[in-house]
């Protein structure tokens, strides 16, 4: 028996891949991780701008875009090492 993530922690799993080696383990798992959700505690302090277009919030866009890349890049790689990991 494999164990396996559930979908929602396929992220998680594979940015732990990035990491490897005893020594860097606790640097994906907490501070990468600890860091992004202080920028997502800090968010709305960053861009105090009272338009609600995207258009015109370019560097609150472009990062809401990266995030949500990183996150879907992320499960896509976990989901494709799951899919072709040789013990099945």
């Amino acid at each position: 028996y494999v164990p396996r993530p559930e979908w929602f922690f396929f992220f998680y799993e594979q940015m732990l891949m990035f990491f490897p080696g005893y020594s860097l383990i606790a640097f994906g798992s907490v501070v990468i991780p600890g860091v992004f959700v202080a920028l997502l505690f800090v968010l709305p302090w960053l861009d105090r701008t009272p338009v609600y277009s995207p258009v015109r919030r370019p560097f609150m866009t472009i990062l809401g875009v990266l995030v949500i890349l990183i996150v879907l890049l992320n499960m896509l790689l976990a989901v494709s090492r799951i899919i072709n990991f040789p013990g099945q």
